[in-house]
């Protein structure tokens, strides 16, 4: 066996392995930023909820409620085109002004329903999310082919609860 031999054999093993560790860290923080995510929009959420003057100026303003959820949009719009020029500060500035333009938006849900349904649909939500990324991340097959039949069945799912 040629010395040359040993020593490729010994690099592929070594980037592999830094490839593995790099996906695990790029995985753990991705994670950790959704989390932040839903932890800023549902303590947002919560606060305007309870507030019966941000409520009133919110969504007794039907130029400012518009205004956010535009806002809302403008944001994804923007941090998507221009992910790549941004610098960490204003990419982490803008994501948790989203998150908190998310959190006001979709406080009404705080005043339709109860703690104990928000509260079940959240597990349910979080169990499922947990789920399918274990699924993801564990599989070798590309899943890409089933999402046409999925579409259809989230449509199916979408009737059936109207």
């Amino acid at each position: 066996m040629n010395y040359n031999d040993f020593e490729i054999k010994e690099f592929k093993q070594e980037r592999s392995l830094s490839i593995a560790e790099a996906s695990s860290l790029l995985m753990r923080k991705v994670y950790l930023w959704m989390t932040l995510a839903l932890v800023i929009t549902g303590v947002t959420a919560y606060g305007v909820a309870t507030s019966p003057g941000i409520l009133q100026m919110i969504f007794g303003n039907p130029i400012l409620f518009w205004g956010l959820l535009i806002a809302e949009v403008g944001l994804v719009y923007v941090i998507s085109n221009a992910i790549n020029k941004l610098s960490l500060t204003t990419a982490t500035l803008l994501f948790v002004l989203y998150s908190v333009i998310n959190g006001a938006t979709l406080s009404v849900i705080f005043m339709i329903y109860t703690a104990e349904s928000i509260t079940n649909v959240f597990f349910i939500t979080a169990a499922t999310f947990g789920v399918m990324s274990l699924i993801g991340y564990t599989t070798k097959t590309d899943l890409s082919s089933i999402g046409k039949m999925l579409l259809m069945g989230l449509i199916g799912l979408i009737i059936a609860t109207i």
